[in-house]
């Protein structure tokens, strides 16, 4: 039976596949769920690829120096503490693997 716009795939998994948990009439749609999570995760990897990448490239150097002429031409004394690129790069690894 085909269906217009889609697409069938025949895939085969290890016996002990977490979806095989899961009832037989229920299989197919969780599979499907884990399918779309799963490409929207690789979305979200490659944000991040590009995120940590764009990170990496600014100088520590540079951002406390942008961040303190911003404050100067506020008026404002106050001096931000230092930015840590690397550990916020660290944290975003850690949130999101």
């Amino acid at each position: 039976m085909t269906r217009k716009g889609m697409k069938r795939l025949d895939l085969w998994l290890p016996e002990n596949h977490p979806v095989f948990k899961y009832p037989p009439g229920s299989r197919v749609k969780v599979a499907r769920q884990w399918l779309d999570l799963g490409a929207r995760l690789s979305g979200v990897e490659k944000k991040l690829t590009e995120l940590e990448e764009k990170l990496n490239n600014i100088s520590l150097q540079e951002f406390t120096n942008n961040e303190d002429q911003r404050d100067k031409e506020k008026g404002r004394l106050v001096s931000s503490p230092p930015f840590n690129v690397d550990a916020f790069a660290k944290t975003l690894t850690d949130i999101f693997g």
